[in-house]
């Protein structure tokens, strides 16, 4: 592939996984903010469990980014 088609590839797959971590962590306050009504708590909770989340999703761009380059 050219190095530009390469470049938008990347692109994409970034913001898929920027569109599914944003679905994840709206998913994860909304049901946070079901069980908790206090404020604080869900923040916390979003707060928490959002670092894995964008540390898992960030994972998955690198390997998807190695694989796109043995490949191609």
């Amino acid at each position: 592939m050219k190095p530009s088609s390469q470049k938008v590839a990347a692109w994409v797959t970034r913001c898929v996984f920027g569109i599914l971590f944003a679905v994840t962590l709206g998913l994860i306050v909304r049901d946070a903010a079901v069980m908790e009504p206090n404020p604080g708590d869900v923040a916390v909770t979003a707060a928490l469990l959002a670092v894995p989340l964008l540390l898992i999703f960030f994972a998955l761009d690198i390997l998807v980014e190695s694989v796109e380059q043995k490949v191609m």
